[in-house]
């Protein structure tokens, strides 16, 4: 679909295209090639929101990622008038590239643990789609060992027709990226395999959804912000890595507050996700913030550690009232300015859980409905009264969404229009969940049919 938008041309040479549309979920981020950068949102994955190109960067590779030969030349003659901004409808993504914003959509926002050696291959496979071969070949080296862990369940009948059929997808995109040669015996015994049907693979996945409930702790706190407990705050995901703390739905307060008045200190404590370890990386290289609740200005930053299967950390008070300070974690690489600390940002911040949630419930949906239809009528009747829930699941959250977003547009002041326009992405959204219907099993992850248990990385 094109859209309508603005194009902007610096002195540098340097190329802007922003919608004039604004994101139900939170945008995703992802390189075309070495200097050209695409966001979308993830509720619209071929839309592009924006794209970016750098002084001296050829628009080529974004022309055919826009299936569009004449966009190129037209990027060029604009260059050659000097700086300006114009009106500009852009087309949208062709070919493997909505996919490849998937790929990113799932990578970056999927809230529940993934079987990580399946996320590579998704990426790997997503890259050789779009004839990033020399990514492909680097991905597919860091994930040998899922390639050969899932082509041997392939082979066990372990995995069901769907999940299989993405497995020799990726077997074979492997081996035209020159990975895997080592793997030909078993890339032929995929290849092979009967089909075992995929009543199995339905059943897995309902077990894993059912699983994912059982281990959300009994913390919640209502279904907005104005209603959460002050021993308790929820996190701004977007300033989080993903899957590192444990999330168990919008509506959940991770984060426990516990005021120490001998050292005149805040205890910040969240728990990690199933599966992180605690030294990881990411898990070490969190923060802990404090901030004005009324202003949001940030009082103190102190650096989070790992303690069991959590993370903490001590925020010294400074002889503030806690009840007047909001508290968070953040990412050590995000920027400070970042931190959505003011009232107007932690309902933004409410605003995106939400959408992110619906986002999550809609791609279970999707996978159930999408097997679903491979296999018998009973088995595919229980998946379809599964993906109606998690449907009804998906627009609650955007109803929760527009909401606050109603709340926000009814105070605001300058910020009204971008508020309005949100509130018009999220209603859009929230329609098209009446409309979700089962795809090509080739347009669904690895991740999407694979738990993680079984993931030895």
């Amino acid at each position: 679909m094109a859209d309508p938008g603005f194009l902007s041309i610096e002195e540098s040479g340097a190329v802007s295209w922003f919608s004039a549309r604004a994101a139900a979920v939170p945008p995703v981020e992802f390189a075309v090639a070495p200097g050209i950068l695409v966001q979308v949102d993830p509720a619209r994955p071929s839309d592009p929101l924006g794209w970016s190109i750098d002084g001296g960067t050829s628009a080529e590779p974004l022309a055919s990622a826009l299936g569009s030969p004449e966009f190129a030349p037209f990027v060029t003659e604009l260059r050659g008038r000097g700086a300006g901004v114009y009106a500009f409808t852009a087309p949208g993504l062709t070919g493997a590239w909505p996919h490849r914003a998937v790929v990113a959509a799932t990578a970056r926002w999927t809230v529940r643990p993934l079987h990580r050696g399946a996320l590579l291959l998704d990426r790997a496979v997503a890259a050789h789609g779009v004839g990033g071969t020399a990514e492909a070949r680097r991905l597919f080296g860091h994930a040998d060992y899922a390639l050969r862990e899932l082509g041997e369940r392939c082979v066990r009948g372990e995995l069901g027709d769907s999940a299989g059929q993405l497995v020799r997808t990726a077997f074979a995109a492997a081996g035209t990226a020159g990975i895997g040669a080592e793997l030909a015996d078993l890339a032929e015994q995929v290849a092979a395999t009967a089909a075992v049907g995929d009543a199995e693979l339905l059943a897995t996945l309902a077990a894993w959804v059912d699983a994912a409930a059982r281990t959300r702790p009994d913390i919640l706190v209502g279904d907005d912000a104005a209603r959460l407990s002050r021993d308790r705050e929820p996190l701004d995901l977007t300033v989080l890595p993903p899957r590192i703390l444990a999330w168990a739905g919008r509506n959940t307060a991770e984060l426990r507050l516990e005021y120490h008045a001998d050292s005149d200190s805040l205890l910040l404590e969240a728990p990690l996700a199933d599966g992180v370890d605690p030294l990881c990386r990411e898990a070490r290289e969190l923060l802990g913030y404090s901030a004005e609740l009324r202003t949001g200005t940030v009082v103190a930053v102190a650096p989070a550690v790992a303690a069991g299967r959590s993370v903490v950390a001590w925020i010294p008070a400074r002889d503030r009232d806690p009840a007047t300070l909001t508290l968070g974690l953040f990412d050590a690489g995000a920027d400070l300015g970042t931190l959505r600390t003011d009232p107007m940002g932690r309902a933004l911040a409410a605003v995106d859980r939400a959408t992110i949630e619906a986002w999550n419930e809609q791609r279970r949906a999707t996978a159930l409905l999408s097997v679903a239809v491979q296999t018998d009528h009973q088995a595919g009747e229980r998946a379809r009264l599964r993906s109606d829930e998690h449907l009804v699941a998906a627009r609650a959250a955007t109803a929760d969404a527009r909401r606050l977003l109603a709340t926000l547009i009814g105070a605001a002041g300058d910020e009204a229009e971008e508020l309005t326009a949100r509130a018009s992405a999220v209603d859009a959204y929230a329609d098209r969940l009446w409309e979700v219907g089962p795809v090509p099993v080739s347009e669904l992850l690895l991740v999407d049919l694979i738990p993680p248990n079984a993931d030895p990385d």
